[in-house]
């Protein structure tokens, strides 16, 4: 079967799940502009922004300051967020600040990938619009399209792993300098 009969196929055959979640819906062509606009997506065509739009009832829509996941709940959808920007944060005695994300980052997607509840919470910094995608509804997008989330998956994991090798250094070399500091060094610049 060729690449544009097997599209047309999986449209035929998918159909966006009935719940509609969020505070507002985008037209069809307000969410291609949103994907046209988000890196992310620049290796899917025309037919497969096409297809995602039949998924306009899996976006979610935050105000600033509302949580999109609470640490602890079920995880069994990853987010990729369109517009605003999340802060994921933990709760360890206080709430800590763990990476601020913006249009094109995924998150949400270490509970489904490990099925294990949320390990963090992402809140709206601003107001935000992101395409919730679970499991089941990847995998009925076709296999094509499969392969595609996965490897945004897979990228989006990359670059988390290596902000947090920068963070680990940065970490070790506060350490280090701590380490080497006296109170003797406070009192010789006093």
């Amino acid at each position: 079967m060729k690449r544009n009969d097997s599209m047309k196929e999986q449209k035929k055959n998918f159909k966006s799940p009935p719940s509609s979640k969020g505070l507002m819906k985008l037209t069809k062509d307000q969410l291609i502009k949103v994907l046209d606009d988000s890196k992310i997506f620049n290796h899917f065509t025309r037919e497969e922004k096409l297809l995602l739009c039949k998924l306009s009832n899996q976006l979610v829509f935050n105000k600033k300051g509302e949580y999109v996941l609470h640490e602890g709940e079920k995880g069994t959808s990853l987010f990729i967020l369109l517009k605003g920007e999340v802060v994921i944060t933990k709760n360890i005695n206080k709430s800590i600040t763990l990476a601020t994300l913006g249009p094109g980052e995924i998150f949400g997607e270490i509970s489904v990938f490990l099925h294990r509840k949320r390990n963090s919470n992402s809140i709206a910094k601003k107001d935000t619009v992101s395409l919730e995608i679970n499991m089941p509804l990847l995998q009925k997008m076709g296999e094509v399209m499969e392969k595609k989330f996965y490897r945004l998956a897979v990228e989006a994991l990359a670059i988390k792993l290596d902000r947090t090798n920068d963070a680990l250094v940065e970490v070790n070399n506060a350490l280090l300098k701590a380490k080497d500091f006296s109170i003797a060094d406070l009192h010789g610049n006093l």
